[in-house]
């Protein structure tokens, strides 16, 4: 319901209860059957509410009319009803409007000819129309008092106006107003705020490239400064002209086993391109744009390394005392055990201090050059004697010796 009144530009009503629904009805249906235009025989004093531009030195007593057409103010700032009628429901009698780049004005009553016939006589009369008239004009800008300056940076429009009188001293506490008209866009308002003396800035969100007109109005009693604003498209699209070198280079190019391109150029009458059959480009003498390469030499020599490592991971043990050589300083105990026991081996033998000798005590002849005895327990083929089993026996024998028994 409520877009069935929408799309007929009616009304819709909310009906809660029904007793509301008598009511609703009588409303509307007085509303419809109202007369667009309201007549006063006793007469109707207008009344000025506002101070305007238009009224100025017309005074605040207009003569009385007799009628005018029932209106109502949009519900907007920027519109202004500096005289309205008393009669029948404060009704707009005269409404200005500031709209984009231009400016409306509507006097309800007439000129003279049947509502206002006191008018003509009326002192004022001249100037109030005059100056109506000349409100409604699009004004000059005096440029020359005014400095506008607009700058476009990472989405945002910035505007700065600087504002001066005929004296050059700085103009301040203006009422300034502006509005951004796009391509395609509607009006966007600009708030202007006093940033110093003289100065007034304003910022938008302007991410779209394009061409904009910004219209600023300073004030009452001046003229709109207009302003272009340009917002360019990205780096990319800067040089819209052809690099001709560029596509002749490409077009030189031959492809392996194929065979150059060239450059296809319209005619230079556009009534014939309709008719024009230029060359072939869908060519199939060029080959395929691929490559094949073999793979299985990597492919085996890959698998030839794992191949290694994994028989190395399970055919050999190693340990840390494996890697310790591998560490700079450090030898492994293995290589260090058979260097200890060539060393020992190369010098004479010496004997503890547990046998009874000094330390500088040679060893006799015979024991020195007797060999070692075979242990007549160990079976034959066994491991030879290692270095301590030799010292032992050579210990047990000079025991013996000492102790009078033969060896």
């Amino acid at each position: 319901l409520q877009d069935i009144a929408n799309k007929g530009h009616g009304k819709y009503y909310q009906a809660m209860n029904p007793k509301a629904i008598p009511r609703i009805f009588a409303r509307e249906t007085r509303r419809v059957v109202r007369p667009l235009i309201f007549e006063s025989s006793s007469g109707i004093q207008p009344r000025v509410v506002e101070h305007h531009e238009v009224l100025q030195g017309v005074g605040e007593t207009l003569p009385p009319i007799t009628g005018l057409v029932l209106t109502t103010a949009k519900d907007n700032p920027l519109v202004e009803t500096p005289i309205i009628s008393p009669q029948p429901d404060q009704n707009p009698l005269l409404a200005t409007w500031t709209y984009g780049l231009g400016r409306t004005a509507v006097l309800t009553t007439d000129g003279g000819q049947r509502w206002a016939k006191s008018w003509p006589e009326w002192e004022q009369y001249d100037r109030l129309f005059v100056q109506l008239m000349r409100w409604s004009m699009r004004p000059l800008a005096d440029t020359g008092s005014f400095q506008v300056f607009a700058d476009v940076a990472d989405g945002r429009l910035r505007v700065v106006v600087n504002a001066f009188d005929a004296d050059g001293d700085f103009l301040n506490r203006l009422a300034m107003q502006g509005q951004l008209i796009g391509e395609t866009d509607a009006a966007r308002a600009l708030e202007f705020r006093q940033a110093a003396p003289g100065r007034y800035t304003a910022e938008i969100d302007l991410a779209n490239a394009g061409s904009y007109m910004l219209a600023i109005q300073p004030g009452p009693e001046q003229g709109v400064l207009r302003v272009g604003v340009n917002v360019p498209y990205s780096a990319e699209f800067q040089d819209a002209t052809t690099n001709e070198a560029l596509l002749i280079g490409l077009s030189q190019l031959t492809p392996a086993g194929g065979k150059p391109g060239e450059i296809i150029r319209l005619p230079d009458e556009p009534a014939s391109w309709a008719t024009w059959r230029g060359p072939d480009v869908f060519r199939r003498d060029v080959p395929p744009g691929r490559l094949l390469s073999s793979l299985w030499p990597f492919v085996v020599f890959a698998a030839a390394c794992l191949f290694f490592f994994d028989v190395f991971n399970r055919r050999v043990l190693v340990t840390r005392s494996d890697l310790a050589w591998l560490l700079p300083g450090k030898q492994s105990p293995a290589l260090e055990t058979q260097r200890l026991r060539a060393t020992t081996a190369a010098r004479p033998l010496p004997l503890s201090p547990t046998l009874g000798l000094s330390d500088t005590t040679e060893v006799p002849p015979g024991i020195a050059a007797a060999p070692a005895r075979e242990n007549t327990t160990k079976a034959a083929g066994s491991e030879p004697e290692s270095y301590a089993q030799r010292l032992l026996q050579v210990k047990r024998d000079l025991r013996r010796k000492q102790a009078g028994q033969e060896p």
